[in-house]
């Protein structure tokens, strides 16, 4: 039997934050959306704006790849798997149970 170690954790968690964060991108409004962006408060647009610029930033293949349902679906898959197993591991499978598919961004 392998054992759990604590880099496996980091890495589950690299994976959860990389998901997460295109997850976001993918629900998020574009800069050209200004209809919507002039509704919003300067901080949180802001805040939003640079957000998106990180993750284009970090990640530029997998953004560019967002046209389709079919990617934003494959990136939402990979963090409820991500989160399950995360819970999972920490020694708490009925919450891992209770709360998949946990896509909160």
């Amino acid at each position: 039997m392998r054992i759990y170690r604590r880099e496996h954790a980091d890495r589950f968690s690299e994976k959860e934050r990389k998901y997460c964060d295109l997850v976001w991108y993918a629900r998020s409004h574009p800069k050209e959306d200004t209809a919507y962006w002039e509704k919003v408060p300067d901080h949180i647009r802001e805040g939003a704006l640079n957000a998106r610029a990180r993750v284009q930033e970090a990640y530029p293949s997998e953004v560019s790849a967002l046209s389709d349902d079919w990617n934003h679906g494959f990136n939402s898959g990979c963090l409820a798997a991500f989160r399950y197993v995360q819970t999972a591991l920490q020694q708490v499978l009925p919450t891992a149970e209770l709360e998949f598919p946990d896509l909160d961004t």
